[in-house]
């Protein structure tokens, strides 16, 4: 008995010992497994943080609080294979010019005299219904000619003869003058204060591009006296939302910085908002819009924006490219032309008719081309000499106008885009300003300022804030005040040290941003990081329409084919170099500083997207982030029909749903 008790004790005894022992171990263990585990979340930012410690210290003499626009080089070496020399524009006829317009007349040409039967019809807005549809009248019958009394006409001619065979359709523009605009004000005629205002715009043009491909146009800019914009920024990525900036003031999409000021959503129209044609017609102008891609027109995009519901302005050129785009001539045409004309030229003549027929007059004129430039690096070429003879026709109109040529960013699909060159030109859209005159010699310090400010950044916001300024109708010189605003009159001061944040620029969009090249092995991690956020995106879609029933269509979740760029973009230099000398990689981790990628990433067949986006990295907690939107750089045609989300649209590979 007394063995066993002793036994027991024994046993007892030992195992409170193992016990403690295993306890102690258990203990040391996890406390060695938390040390571990704390050195490397302090030890791994620190060795991110060194990796760039001599980027930082390259970059210490531009480190500026302030944005200061990269001068980019047109010709750089790194962008010189993506160029090329635009061929020129052959448009083969396929039918006989039967029919012409001159001064406002429509005629028949004189071989065709007595041979033919013609008629012609109006079309106009549809208007209080919509701006997809058109309305025509009746079909009359001419002879000769007819004085045009609407500026859009379309014509039928066939041969006298037994069977009457049409084989003749046109559509013709012309401007038919009134004497009041839209508002019902008496238009009136120009003053050294009431200049006209002719905008002239084409999609997707840097300023490097447009020097490229527009060298004769940008050569008499310049020797006429345009001042050239050359840190001009645009403040989100798409043409909406940069002309809305332009023609609205407002920003027409939310971003992680600054939310949207109208309604981001599909299906709206815009006859409500007060766009700057509205403030130019209440002061007896005459207004003008002219647009000629009417599928992906900047306010009817695809049909998922409604446009104007009403005519927006007094002469609204959407109905003539409707009527012609959609028609079957259109669609025989060799591309950018319209039977044997150039579309351009087109386009352009409705913009050189406004101008005969209001000589002297208040004008505000918009003129946008889309159709040859929006998709298309090295295509604008060909409208080069176009541009140059239609500005020199027109010197003497411009007398009493100021003239302004711009576009909405840089290139968004080409290959370029591929280069750091690339991403940073399509930051930066022309724009170049010509004051009359007159209005030169009464305000010389108009001139004085836009010089200057052609030398500091300025924003299409900036550009609306001009508008604004020569509608008021108020040119006495200012000093500069309010140095918080948004936006500032580019004919008065503007501040010479905002930063991108100060002017509502988007991070991700800020050209004086310094990003740093990477190996791309040193990528992987963010590129995995992205890859998995634009799926995750995917994936939601999937089955969120899946739940609802829409089974037809999925996305094809992307697969890495490969990474194509990295960069790496600095956080505030003087937070880091601070901790780094005082080697306090815990206290700088736990201030929750970041590092943002950027990263391009190829997908695998079919999507074959790629793909741009800026991860950060969050050094205290090790999470990987989006920032931003992402960027699709290469055409996707109608691969994404099966999704209108404006992110999707850019991401989504379209296939039938097999399960």
């Amino acid at each position: 008995m007394r063995r066993y008790l002793y036994r027991s004790y024994y046993l007892l005894k030992f195992d409170r010992t193992k016990l403690r022992s295993i306890c102690l171990f258990v203990l040391i263990s996890c406390g060695f497994l938390i040390y571990i585990r704390q050195k490397d979340k302090f030890q791994r930012p620190a060795i991110e943080l060194q990796r760039y410690q001599t980027l930082l210290s390259n970059l210490n003499s531009t480190n500026t609080s302030y944005c200061q626009i990269p001068q980019l080089d047109p010709w750089d070496p790194s962008i010189l294979k993506y160029y090329e020399k635009a061929t020129r524009l052959e448009c083969k006829p396929l039918q006989s010019n039967v029919t012409y317009i001159e001064n406002g007349t429509l005629k028949i040409h004189k071989d065709f005299l007595g041979s033919v039967n013609c008629r012609y019809r109006y079309f106009v807005h549809n208007n209080g219904v919509n701006d997809f549809d058109i309305i025509y009248g009746e079909w009359q019958n001419f002879e000769k000619e007819i004085r045009l009394e609407k500026d859009f006409v379309e014509v039928e001619c066939s041969k006298k003869s037994i069977l009457s065979i049409k084989f003749y359709s046109y559509h013709w523009s012309t401007i038919v003058p009134k004497d009041r605009n839209l508002v019902d004000k008496p238009i009136e005629s120009t003053s050294i204060e009431r200049p006209s205002v002719i905008m002239i715009g084409v999609d997707s043009q840097s300023r490097s591009n447009f020097i490229r491909q527009l060298p004769q146009t940008y050569e008499l800019l310049n020797r006429w006296g345009f001042v050239d914009m050359k840190s001009h920024v645009k403040v989100h990525d798409n043409t909406f939302v940069n002309l809305l900036a332009v023609l609205l003031g407002k920003r027409g999409t939310s971003y992680k910085e600054f939310a949207n000021e109208i309604p981001d959503e599909w299906y709206m129209y815009f006859d409500e908002y007060e766009f700057i044609w509205k403030k130019f017609s209440e002061q007896g102008y005459t207004t003008f819009f002219a647009e000629d891609r009417p599928d992906i027109g900047t306010f009817n995009y695809n049909g998922w924006l409604y446009g104007f519901k009403y005519t927006p302005v007094d002469h609204y050129m959407r109905p003539y490219w409707i009527a012609s785009f959609y028609s079957l001539l259109m669609r025989r045409s060799n591309p950018y032309c319209y039977d044997s004309y150039p579309a351009y030229d087109l386009h352009l003549s409705y913009l050189q008719e406004f101008l005969n027929n209001y000589k002297g007059k208040r004008k505000f004129a918009l003129w946008w081309t889309q159709d040859i430039s929006h998709e298309h690096l090295n295509k604008v070429g060909v409208m080069d000499k176009t541009f140059v003879d239609f500005l020199k026709h027109n010197e003497k109109n411009f007398d009493d106008a100021i003239v302004i040529v711009f576009s909405d960013h840089g290139n968004r699909y080409d290959s370029i885009r591929e280069t750091v060159t690339g991403r940073l030109e399509s930051r930066l859209p022309f724009l170049s300003v010509h004051l009359p005159k007159q209005l030169q010699e009464k305000y010389p310090h108009l001139l004085k300022h836009l010089q200057e400010n052609s030398n500091f950044m300025t924003t299409q916001f900036d550009l609306h804030a001009m508008l604004e300024h020569i509608a008021g109708g108020s040119f006495d010189d200012i000093a500069l005040e309010d140095v918080g605003k948004r936006a500032y009159s580019l004919l008065g001061p503007v501040p010479t040290n905002r930063s991108c944040y100060q002017a509502h620029v988007p991070e991700d969009y800020c050209p004086c941003i310094q990003e740093v090249e990477i190996p791309i092995e040193q990528a992987r991690p963010a590129a995995k990081a992205l890859l998995d956020y634009v799926n995750h995106l995917l994936g939601k879609h999937n089955t969120d329409e899946k739940s609802a029933g829409n089974r037809e269509y999925v996305c094809d979740l992307l697969e890495l084919d490969r990474i194509n760029y990295a960069s790496v973009r600095m956080p505030n230099q003087k937070v880091i170099k601070e901790h780094m000398v005082k080697k306090d990689v815990p206290k700088l981790v736990s201030s929750g500083v970041e590092f943002s990628y950027r990263v391009t990433l190829q997908a695998k067949p079919p999507s074959n997207a790629l793909i741009e986006g800026v991860i950060a990295h969050n050094l205290e907690t090790d999470q990987w982030l989006p920032t931003g939107e992402i960027e699709r750089n290469n055409k996707y045609g109608n691969t994404s029909h099966c999704v209108i989300d404006r992110t999707l649209k850019k991401i989504c590979h379209c296939s039938r749903r097999t399960t």
